[in-house]
């Protein structure tokens, strides 16, 4: 039979047990069959294969095929060929597996372990083959050679699952987008956004193209598709669920009037706000603001972070009163508290630089999650801030000192390790404290509180982008229609705001003013979406009159980068918290969203409940959890503000 090898990954490997822990809690390391993951053409079809390393010989002529309860032997020698139903018991015989790649009903992609990529297929039958772990990599090149046989489309409810679709042309085109979620040199925009968001994102929308509008709204047969396995960690719901990207909201009418019916409801909702409160700004937050009791206590921190909000903190203080906005003291702490927190701090951070410091390269080559993310974090560091004065040198030590914090906090983190992104969060923060150790412990703060943005699912950014359209919605509704029907109602394009707040969208010095004033948790939940609601109310005439689509509202926002009017944006967000506020009948999930009281006559409740509703299975979900918590804390001492640490 006449075969050939279409694509190959050696080093994959085969568990004969799970992997387990020891009394310990350690990892024990498994029994396990390497061998190579092929994909193979004959004239026939094209087949994926797993051969166990010690049978190369038999490659070409030998091999067992998985059919129903059975497994199908093939083997030939020089004289005839057999196929034979059997079962392999001995050796590694057992260990060979075979499958006609159209008889693939799903491909799901996990970490295990040791934190070693695994592959886990699903045939049409519905059974499960072994898993496959790559332990040099390859996973994501295995799967991309996938996707010149087969059609995929993600799952909606686990985006670690890729479910084989029917086969035509269009469909076709756009699994090539959508599967691209590897680093391929030639990949364009919009494979890069579709699968790498935060990198992506971060390069900008200016190449949008056609087909990326195709990939995000898929039609509704495809948003019906449910996914045929999962294991694990991941459990779904059992109940239906919409896609909560292309779904967000209910048919719409008219202009500014929605009519809604819901279970013998029908609502007619033309918001009348009144006029935008007027909004003053205040002073920056000085040295003489603050004040100590004789034990180096702050006194009235909440009145401290009121003018924080209000007007944010001298340049000179920051170094001091950031480390109360990221948590790196308490606000209730006296000053030899903190001395003690400092101390412990220094330690607990160099012991963890030493852990990734002293690993050996040969411990690197059996250690590929560490040398993976080394290598991002390097590539990242290259590329972040270097117009500023810090990191213009190509020697700059802030540069080397920026790979250090962020390896360290892969430590420090290693669930979640090193996500692009994070190295745009630490840079302003580097330049404020001008301490490694300082530095790190800010921004393992400032990651506390928006961690789950940069998870590998994205389900709370896709969250927060949900609650977006519900408050521009309920503000705007008029807006609201016409990117439903310019097919934005995802408002993806405000991706990058809430991804790294704002980070991208304002000046270096501007940057630390929006972040010090979200970081006092003022006046509401989520502020920062009322920021985003603001840009986007402030900016709807450009969007409107200009008849923007969908491309060109990406690029839009995108090119507003360094021209949006920070304090007039700040100004309009407080004035959208007060209208609310001052509003009778706020919807409950809007009041959720921002943390207002909901209303007590549960028979208002109830019939608000279905304004603007959209499903993610429970409404809780609809606050994203990455939210900035408030801090109930005071701190500091009186002469420390002339020695600042």
């Amino acid at each position: 039979m006449n075969e050939q090898v279409e694509f190959e990954k050696t080093e994959v490997y085969i568990h004969e047990k799970p992997i387990e822990e020891d009394i310990n809690g350690l990892l024990i390391e498994p029994e396990k069959v390497g061998g190579r993951l092929q994909i193979v053409k004959n004239k026939f079809s094209n087949f994926v294969r797993f051969l166990p390393n010690g049978l190369e010989a038999g490659t070409q002529d030998e091999w067992t095929l998985v059919m129903n309860s059975s497994v199908l032997s093939y083997s030939k020698d020089t004289t005839n060929e057999t196929c034979t139903i059997e079962n392999k018991n001995k050796n590694l015989n057992k260990y060979k597996f075979q499958f006609d790649i159209h008889e693939l009903s799903s491909v799901r992609r996990i970490y295990q372990g040791y934190g070693i990529p695994c592959i886990v297929f699903m045939l049409l039958d519905g059974r499960l083959l072994p898993e496959f772990y790559f332990y040099k990599g390859g996973s994501k090149e295995f799967l991309y050679a996938l996707k010149n046989y087969l059609v995929f489309k993600k799952d909606v409810a686990d985006p670690r699952l890729w479910s084989v679709q029917p086969q035509n042309g269009e469909k076709f085109r756009q699994s090539l987008y959508e599967l691209s979620l590897f680093n391929e040199q030639q990949e364009n925009v919009m494979k890069k956004f579709l699968n790498e968001p935060v990198q992506s994102t971060l390069l900008g929308f200016s190449k949008v193209t056609n087909i990326l509008r195709d990939v995000i709204k898929p039609s509704q047969a495809e948003s019906n598709s449910k996914s045929q396995f999962y294991t694990y960690d991941y459990k779904p719901n059992t109940q239906d669920q919409p896609d909560e990207i292309s779904d967000l909201m209910d048919s719409l009418i008219d202009d500014n009037i929605h009519s809604t019916q819901n279970d013998g409801y029908e609502m007619v909702t033309k918001v009348d706000l009144g006029p935008m409160p007027i909004v003053e700004r205040g002073p920056t937050l000085k040295k003489e603001d603050i004040s100590f009791d004789n034990d180096g206590k702050i006194l009235e921190p909440e009145r401290i972070k009121e003018i924080i909000f209000r007007g944010g903190v001298e340049n000179s203080l920051r170094k001091y009163i950031w480390k109360f906005l990221l948590n790196y003291f308490d606000w209730d702490s006296n000053e030899k508290s903190r001395a003690e927190k400092r101390k412990m701090r220094f330690d607990d951070y160099y012991r963890m630089k030493q852990q990734w410091k002293t690993i050996t390269e040969e411990q690197k080559m059996k250690f590929s999650l560490l040398k993976e993310r080394e290598s991002l974090i390097e590539k990242d560091v290259q590329r972040t801030d270097r117009s500023q004065e810090q990191f213009k040198l190509d020697d700059s030590k802030d540069l080397v000192q920026m790979k250090e914090i962020l390896m360290t906090y892969n430590m420090y983190n290693f669930d979640l390790g090193y996500v692009q992104g994070m190295s745009d969060l630490l840079a302003p923060i580097m330049v404020i404290m001008e301490n490694e150790v300082d530095s790190f412990w800010c921004f393992a703060g400032f990651m506390n509180k928006i961690e789950l943005n940069f998870h590998m699912d994205q389900l709370d950014i896709k969250l927060q982008l949900n609650n977006l359209k519900i408050l521009l919605e309920f503000f705007d509704s008029k807006f609201s229609d016409y990117l439903d029907k310019n097919e934005s109602s995802n408002m993806y394009f405000c991706f990058r705001w809430i991804l790294i707040l704002f980070k991208r969208e304002f000046s270096f010095k501007e940057i630390n003013r929006i972040w010090e004033v979200i970081w006092t948790d003022l006046p509401c939940r989520n502020f920062h979406l009322l920021i985003s609601i603001s840009i986007l109310l402030m900016k709807k005439d450009d969007i409107m009159s200009n008849n923007y689509g969908f491309n060109e509202i990406l690029k839009f926002i995108n090119d507003l980068s360094g021209r949006i009017d920070l304090e007039k944006s700040l100004k309009h967000a407080e004035g959208l918290y007060l209208q609310l506020k001052n509003y009778e009948n706020v919807p409950s999930n809007i009041c959720e969203i921002v943390g207002l009281p909901k209303a007590i006559n549960k028979e208002i409740e109830e019939t608000q409940s279905k304004f603007l509703y959209t499903d993610f299975g429970t409404e809780s979900k609809l606050t994203p959890v990455s939210s900035c918590h408030s801090l109930k804390k005071h701190d500091d001492s009186v002469e420390i503000l002339d020695n600042i640490n």
